[in-house]
């Protein structure tokens, strides 16, 4: 009875406050990885079966009456003499198992608090990237559209300027060709007499 007793007040404490983690080895990694609990019985096999040597060096010596507990059979802790225990016994299995799903939704809303922090953060750096190439190609686009502008100015600048030489070579053109003709037809007009 004092071993069943041993192994109910350790239950029933860990149903109340929890069970407790395996120490994690200190680094880097640490802090990222998930905590796990300490073996705890799960079912009246389990309860049964459960001694010191199930868990960690850490939880025994924050519970030293682990190391008086020992196995058991199912049939003692099923005898009617002992009914009260087994009742505690499958109460305390039942707040443990609520306890442990309680946790493990915690952890998996933390997790995935840690994944949806880590994405966002990872989409705000891809963000400010996008937001300096785009600065930089608005810049670019900015320094272009004026050399299109100066270029564009350039080119009508140059084309008037063609223009009034075209036309001004024309004039010239057309004149000599006057005057080439008057000589021409003064030759000519000279050769018979």
């Amino acid at each position: 009875m004092d071993n069943i007793e041993a192994k109910l007040s350790v239950l029933e404490t860990w149903a109340k406050k929890g069970v407790p983690y395996i120490p994690q080895r200190p680094g880097p990694k640490a802090s990222r990885v998930e905590r796990q609990y300490d073996y705890f019985p799960k079912n009246k096999s389990a309860f049964c079966s459960w001694t010191a040597e199930d868990n960690c060096p850490r939880t025994v010596e924050l519970f030293p009456q682990l190391l008086g507990i020992r196995s058991l059979s199912r049939e003692t802790i099923d005898d009617p003499e002992y009914a009260a225990l087994h009742d505690r016994m499958e109460a305390a299995l039942a707040k443990l198992k609520e306890r442990q799903a309680a946790s493990a939704i915690v952890a998996d809303t933390a997790r995935q608090l840690d994944e949806l922090t880590s994405d966002r953060d990872r989409w705000k750096r891809i963000a400010e990237v996008q937001e300096v190439d785009v600065r930089a190609l608005r810049e670019r686009a900015a320094g272009a559209e004026e050399n299109f502008r100066k270029e564009r100015r350039a080119r009508l600048s140059n084309e008037r300027l063609l223009n009034t030489t075209i036309d001004e070579l024309t004039a010239q053109v057309a004149a000599l060709t006057a005057t080439v003709s008057k000589v021409t037809g003064l030759k000519l007009t000279g050769k018979k007499s």
